[in-house]
């Protein structure tokens, strides 16, 4: 039972696992039961929800992350681990793309959008991978087939030091691409 979790005096922290849009509530009860939460990206559907989120983080003097699942991936640990090494020298720049069949798109429409859903991966990557700071945010959608989000994506990332970074997503690829 959530209300008995929450309120169990031996419980720290708590991981909500809802769907996105589902987020807010059981996030605010947790708060102001004064439990450190964790919540996977994205931190809500709306920017009114995630204010409310990180108001009742604050308001209750809890920890409140939201935790992105790639650097929990082996192979994106062990570049990471690469990176800090030194074994590939300087980065001076980046690219990434996230490119899936067009019915992913008509499914999240709803509550989501490439953007939302897929590019922000490779943007926690980047700064995960780096530590940089953005400086300069350039961003391209397109809407092809008219519906109530964009279809494509393509941004550039210029950071304070000078590289920059390329990303691009997108929900328009033909319905059969094999992408689950």
């Amino acid at each position: 039972d959530f209300d008995e979790q929450i309120n169990n005096d031996d419980l720290e922290a708590v991981a909500i696992v809802t769907a996105e849009p589902f987020h807010h509530d059981p996030m605010v009860a947790a708060a102001k039961a004064k439990k450190h939460i964790i919540i996977e990206k994205p931190i809500a559907p709306t920017l009114k929800e995630a204010d409310s989120m990180i108001k009742a983080a604050k308001d209750n003097g809890v920890i409140f992350a939201v935790a992105h699942i790639l650097p929990f991936h082996t192979h994106y640990a062990m570049a990471k681990a690469e990176i800090d090494k030194g074994s590939i020298g300087n980065i001076v720049s980046m690219y990434a793309r996230r490119n899936a069949a067009s019915f992913w798109g008509l499914k999240l429409q709803e509550h989501s959008s490439a953007i939302y859903d897929e590019m922000i991966h490779d943007m926690e990557c980047m700064l995960w991978y780096t530590g940089w700071k953005v400086k300069r945010v350039y961003a391209q959608t397109k809407n092809v087939r008219g519906m109530k989000k964009p279809d494509l994506c393509w941004a550039t990332f210029t950071f304070e030091n000078g590289a920059v970074a390329v990303l691009e997503a997108n929900w328009f690829l033909p319905a059969n691409t094999p992408y689950l």
